[in-house]
């Protein structure tokens, strides 16, 4: 019986030491779609991957949130749903480049930039783009500044 109650106890304390838990201000990223609820636990709405948020308050299971951008958007997010790491946003067709250290991924893998030098990978299924072509789009926005109008 004895060692029956030290195993559950065991069990208790390690699942409290894993459980993730966040302090308030805390700024986190959504790494994947997820339902925004209110404090009665009814969805008000939702939360796109690579969201940025700041905590309010956080118990193991969930967080009250508020995003960053909006901080009229609040509500709670399970905290599965959030991590410490940059998370690169889905974008709708667009073309995306990220560096190793700004991916962070779902699942139990692992990314370095060694492993991404000549990976002809993608993300959330779109093509990377070289840096000349980054270069080139960036020249078609804003003009170099040998072609700039001058300042008054």
């Amino acid at each position: 019986m004895k060692k029956l109650f030290a195993l559950v106890l065991c069990m208790v304390v390690s699942a409290s030491l894993f459980a993730a838990t966040f302090k308030a201000g805390q700024k986190l990223y959504v790494s994947k779609d997820a339902t925004l609820k209110n404090d009665a636990s009814k969805r008000i709405g939702s939360l796109e991957k690579g969201e940025v948020v700041i905590v309010v308050e956080s118990d193991k299971k969930k967080s009250k949130i508020t995003v960053e951008d909006n901080s009229s958007v609040s509500g709670w997010i399970e905290n599965k749903y959030l991590t410490k790491k940059k998370v690169v946003k889905s974008h709708s067709g667009k073309k995306v480049t990220a560096v190793a250290d700004e991916i962070a991924l779902s699942g139990k893998a692992s990314v370095s930039s060694k492993s991404l030098e000549n990976a002809d990978a993608t993300v959330d299924g779109m093509a990377p783009v070289s840096e000349a072509e980054a270069d080139k789009k960036i020249e078609e926005v804003i003009p170099p500044a040998s072609e700039a109008a001058p300042a008054n």
